[in-house]
This record gives structure tokens, sequence and C-alpha cells, in this order.
């Protein structure tokens, strides 16, 4: 996937601000698909990895893996999540964290595709108003908002 570990948002961002069309075609997993909404996994400038994992166990509880990538700057995506989304952004707001951004992609590559984004913090609430349901991914993390994180300017300077 040419947006895991930077390159192909830095290009399209690049071709963007010399004012040239871009479009993104996803492979077969649904998180290329986050590319459709210009959210990478990854951006060598904001992070180092990702974590993917789901939202209901086997026996109904959310993953303690949650908490540990909390502690990392890796980009959260959750699958099967949004029946715990509520519990999910308690999590992040009970550590400090409920400015981090944040996304909600339903039926990404369709036409009847839906995407909010926002902080975790106000995504349950966005969700609702939306009347986003699953299927659909949680990706939690900088990446959600990179033009906010990544100077665009210091990417043309490497060219």
């Amino acid at each position: 996937d040419p947006f895991i570990f930077g390159r192909g948002y830095e290009e399209i961002l690049y071709a963007r601000k010399l004012g040239i069309k871009t479009s993104y075609i996803p492979g077969i997993s649904a998180l290329q698909t986050l590319g459709y909404e210009d959210v990478p996994l990854t951006h060598r400038n904001i992070n180092d990895g990702f974590w993917v994992m789901t939202g209901t166990k086997a026996d109904g509880s959310l993953t303690a893996d949650l908490e540990l990538a909390m502690q990392s700057n890796a980009t959260v995506v959750i699958y099967m999540g949004m029946k715990k989304l509520s519990l999910i952004a308690s999590v992040y707001i009970n550590n400090g964290f409920s400015s981090i951004p944040a996304a909600i992609i339903q039926h990404a590559s369709l036409p009847l595709k839906k995407c909010v984004k926002a902080t975790i913090g106000e995504l349950p609430n966005l969700a609702a108003t939306h009347d986003l349901k699953h299927p659909a991914l949680i990706v939690i993390g900088k990446v959600v908002d990179v033009e906010a994180y990544v100077e665009i300017s210091a990417l043309a300077e490497r060219r």
C-alpha cells in the first residue's frame, strides 16, 4: 500500500500543491481504503506505525491493546468497534487524549460511503448525528488530520 510509511501521501500533497489533480486506487484491504478520505496509516513526520485491532473481543469486551496503543504515537484502526464507540472514546478521554484526531469511515469505497472526522471526544455524538453504523472503521491518530501536523513546504524542500 503506497500510503503505509509515508511516500504515497507525500506525493499526493506535493502534486496537489502544484495544482495536479490526484486520485487514489486502493488494493483489496479495507485499510487501503482510508486513502479515499486522505488518511494515510502512517506518515514519517507523524508516527512510526499502526495498530489494527478489533473493537469487540469474542467475549464482548474491549481489547486491552487499546490502552497499550495509546501509549505510542501509532495510528489505531479499529474494526468492529461501532457498538463500543462510546467506550472507546471514554478510554481515550479518561487517559487525557480527548483531542486526538479520529474518523469513522463507513462503506469506504462505495457510493453510499460516509465519513466523519473530529476528535475522539466528539466522535460518538457525530456518529449518532450522521447515523454511522457498522460496518465501519474507526481510525484514531494524528494522521486523520495529517495536513494540520505536516508542514507541506518542508516536504517540497526535500525534493
